[in-house]
Order: structure tokens, then sequence, then C-alpha cells
């Protein structure tokens, strides 16, 4: 179950994951809606170190990841940036000016705020093999990645 409070989706176009509870337990995350840089910690505020984090919330963060298509980057440091990339990235994030070592986000506001909670915890972008479109006949649709999982 997903509940949400999306205050701020119609005003700023965005949503952000600020908590989550699993396996009973409830955890606070902190950073911004875009920028994949955050902390984790427990309902009492401490910290909970990266490495501490329990395998269902690891799990959670890696089905977050899988199971949407945005996609969020870092405008690369670089003179060279394409100026017709620049205009576009401008475009869609409501005539913003973006600079080098910005941060975007590309997609619904619900699978953004899925996508960097997964990134704040160390996820990376799997290799998509195969997308099968919503069937309504057996309700689902379907995605194949490799995994990098041993």
């Amino acid at each position: 179950h997903i509940a949400t409070d999306k205050t701020g989706t119609l005003t700023k176009g965005r949503m952000q994951m600020t908590s989550l509870v699993v396996s009973g337990a409830r955890y606070e995350i902190t950073g911004g809606a875009v920028e994949p840089i955050g902390e984790v910690h427990s309902s009492s505020g401490k910290k909970i170190p990266f490495e501490n984090l329990s395998p269902a919330m690891l799990l959670a963060a890696t089905i977050s990841s899988l199971c949407n298509s945005s996609t969020v980057k870092q405008i690369p440091e670089s003179s060279r940036m394409n100026k017709k990339h620049h205009r576009k990235l401008r475009e869609r994030r409501h005539k913003k000016t973006l600079r080098e070592g910005d941060w975007v986000a590309i997609g619904s506001p619900t699978e953004i705020a899925l996508q960097v909670f997964s990134l704040k915890l160390g996820g990376s972008y799997p290799e998509l093999i195969r997308e099968y479109a919503f069937d309504s006949s057996i309700k689902r649709m379907t995605v194949v990645y490799r995994s990098n999982l041993p």
C-alpha cells in the first residue's frame, strides 16, 4: 500500500517520499525531491547508516526503482553542455534556468519520488531488457530487467 499526502503535486509539479513503513518499522527519509541525497532515520530520529539498513528496506528501494520509468540525472559539469539539450531541460523544469550540477527528473511525480528514494539508498538504474505494455485482459504490465544481484 502507498499512502500519500499530495501537497505540492499540483503547485510544484513534484512529490517526495518522506516516510516509509517496512516490516512494521517506520523510517523517515531526508533530502530533497529531486536530488538523490539524503539520510534514513528511525521513528525515534536516530540516523541509520546505509550499510545497516534491513534487507526489507533495501528490497523496497529496489522495487521502487524497478516499478517505474522515470529518469533522474545530474546535468554534467562540463563547459561544453549542448545548448539544445539545456533548452529542452529548461522547458521541462517550469522555465527555471538550470545550471551544470543541478538535478533534473523526467516522469510522473509519483514515479520520480520512488526513483529518488531508491537512488538515495544507493540504487542504480538496472538494464531494461523488455517492457510488455499493460494488458487489460490479464490486468498487468511486465518489465524484464537484467539483474546484477548474485
